[in-house]
């Protein structure tokens, strides 16, 4: 990466900041009424303790390979190409990329469509003049962004505060509120047993786990803007940092809801949930400050991931997986073309949602266990790289193995249709990393690493044989 006193500005805080936004995105607004729906408050916060101790096992792994191989920037896929080689790095690189971008247009849309609740013809987020703010916005975040990596940390930093104050306000105000003894009067019975709901505690706790399992997605944010630190160790203590606080928030969320209402009424409460719990603790201002958090949350996860997207592909293009193209900055060492790509891409789904909004749908579909590939990888590099760099089997190579186990199960409960069909969107993006490496004058693929296309391939080529006869049915998952 070039020297630019603007490139390695970003603080602590900063860090810290980026990595909370992109985390509690609009997700946290709802999973009360998630988990109430399904399981009993016991379970519900059984399967969040399980979750926040596999992400903690995971931000570990991190923060391992981060300390002992700190002149890796964008760890989430340097580290695997540090383990298994460019392929494998490119992989997870184009993994993440596409998760992020992909689902930058659902916060964007859930955005504008949360400030329906006050302007009425921007309910739903599918309208034009819907449109035409996701337009603006986009693009505004498009300059802050490629104005320097000072001013956009900045600007994360003041939609994380701005965010987590009505957090904190539900927070307190449902300290207020608690009920002891409503807690513990239902928290193991499943108060829809009888419509068919899981009744034992295990089946409980395994329905629960596919709400809460997803709950710390994001958490390695700070390792892709590591490069761009004040002190490269700042990137793994923010990672840690962040991971606290959001896991404090987290289970603070799901015991008080439970402690204020009961499971049928959190159960029944619209969308947002917090907003529905805050109006019936303290009325109606509640659900409004709820209404405002979730637009500023689903905005500054929006903003965040614009900053992740542009800064992967920059990252990717210095290590010579993605054409140099990508690696292009402007004069204040913003990765300019980058950024431009992923804002236009987004633009294009914008639109796309107004004209045929179930193009997009199948995106997204597509798109959604992406991000489960780097994860996967980089838990297996933590199970190598502890064997290789402290020579034998350790206690940090059990946290690898933890961690990869943790990430195998999330692939798995996602279901087979969609793990094969992400191979439909790695398969072509393969030829990218052909010309890259062509481009640079490098070898393409090594033995091993042709196997690995190969069944890359087959993959994609069996999902469109499933769809095609109808096995794989895309309107009805």
């Amino acid at each position: 990466m070039s020297e630019n006193k603007n490139q390695q500005n970003v603080s602590l805080l900063g860090l810290v900041a980026l990595t909370v936004t992109t985390v509690i995105g609009a997700g946290v607004f709802n999973l009360p009424r998630d988990l109430a729906s399904s399981v009993a408050p016991g379970p519900a916060f059984v399967a969040l303790v399980i979750a926040s101790i596999a992400f903690a096992i995971f931000v570990y792994c991190l923060k391992y390979l981060q300390d002992n191989y700190p002149e890796l920037d964008a760890g989430i896929f340097s580290f695997p190409e540090q383990g298994f080689g460019k392929f494998i790095g490119f992989l997870s690189c184009t993994g993440y990329w596409l998760s992020i971008v992909v689902g930058n247009v659902s916060l964007g849309v859930l955005s504008v469509s949360s400030l329906g609740y006050f302007i009425p013809i921007f309910r739903g987020g599918n309208t034009v003049p819907a449109l035409i703010l996701l337009s603006i916005l986009l693009w505004v975040f498009y300059f802050i962004c490629a104005s320097g990596a000072k001013s956009a940390s900045l600007v994360n930093t003041v939609i994380w505060i701005a965010k987590m104050i009505p957090i904190i306000i539900f927070i307190a105000m449902l300290v207020l509120a608690f009920k002891p003894d409503l807690l513990t009067s239902g928290l193991w019975e499943n108060a829809f047993a009888a419509e068919g709901g899981p009744v034992s505690l295990g089946s409980q706790i395994s329905t629960a786990m596919a709400s809460t399992i997803w709950v710390y997605v994001g958490i390695e944010g700070a390792l892709i803007y590591s490069a761009r630190a004040k002190n490269k160790s700042d990137a793994s203590k923010a990672i840690v940092t962040a991971y606290i606080v959001i896991a404090v928030v987290y289970l603070l969320i799901i015991l008080l809801s439970f402690g204020a209402l009961s499971q049928a009424e959190v159960a029944g409460m619209e969308v947002p949930a917090l907003g529905g719990i805050l109006e019936a603790v303290v009325g109606k201002w509640g659900a409004v400050l709820m209404n405002f958090g979730i637009m500023l949350s689903a905005a500054g996860c929006w903003f965040g991931c614009c900053l992740l997207a542009g800064e992967i592909l920059d990252v990717a293009a210095k290590h010579e997986i993605v054409p140099d193209f990508f690696g292009k900055e402007n004069e204040v060492g913003q990765p300019i073309n980058s950024l431009l790509v992923s804002t236009c891409i987004q633009q294009v789904f914008f639109i796309t949602i107004i004209v045929n909004e179930s193009i997009y749908n199948v995106m997204a579909l597509f798109a959604s266990s992406t991000m489960l590939v780097p994860y996967f990888f980089v838990s297996l590099t933590m199970i190598k790289q502890s064997i290789k760099l402290e020579g034998k089997f350790t206690v940090n190579t059990v946290m690898g193995i933890i961690s990869t186990i943790a990430m195998a199960y999330l692939m798995y409960s996602t279901g087979w249709q969609y793990v094969i069909i992400t191979a439909l969107l790695f398969a072509p993006c393969i030829l990218v990393y052909y010309i890259a490496r062509k481009k640079a004058g490098k070898e393409f693929i090594t033995n091993s690493e042709k196997i690995i296309v190969l069944v890359i391939v087959a993959l994609a080529l069996l999902s469109l044989f499933f769809i095609f006869n109808g096995t794989i049915d895309l309107t009805t998952m």
